[in-house]
């Protein structure tokens, strides 16, 4: 069984943790398929710039804090102020058929990754508008742009 760990940043959002990164396509899977709607909304279809090509773009709107914990890593702040952690997920079933998940011989697993924006506590109601506001408003952001949504938004939400 894996329990996929990931790196992410973070910045100060008024009354939710905000979460970004990057993971592993085979990893997105597992989560997916290991966290109920109870625990987590799942918004797929949008895409970010990472690197010199498109990739997916997900948002997990975590309605239950006790599934990902936040670990605090000991690294300096981006320059546009975000923050590093790690987002170790914990799942109440902790089996996993061996062929719910398969990634094939001969192939890299972090070869198809995928941008990740996460939310924990941001109310039910604000969870649509917030999918829209950072990934849908233009086609295709990268991520320096998410970045700068993410931040407007939180100053936007603190005003």
């Amino acid at each position: 069984m894996i329990n996929p760990v990931w790196s992410a940043t973070t910045c100060d959002f008024p009354g939710a943790g905000v979460y970004l990164g990057l993971a592993p396509r085979h990893e997105h899977l597992i989560v997916a398929r290991m966290l109920t709607p109870r625990q987590v909304r799942l918004f797929t279809g949008a895409r970010a710039g990472v690197g010199r090509s498109p990739a997916p773009l997900e948002y997990y709107a975590v309605r239950d804090p006790s599934v990902v914990r936040v670990i605090p890593v000991s690294q300096p702040p981006l320059p546009n102020g975000f923050r590093h952690v790690r987002l170790a997920f914990q799942f109440e079933k902790p089996q996993l058929l061996a062929d719910a998940v398969s990634v094939p011989r001969g192939t890299h697993p972090g070869e198809q990754t995928f941008a990740f924006l996460m939310s924990i506590g941001l109310p039910l109601a604000e969870e649509d508008g917030f999918y829209g506001r950072v990934a849908l408003d233009s086609p295709e952001p990268d991520f320096a742009e998410l970045y700068a949504r993410l931040s407007r938004l939180a100053e936007d939400d603190k005003a």
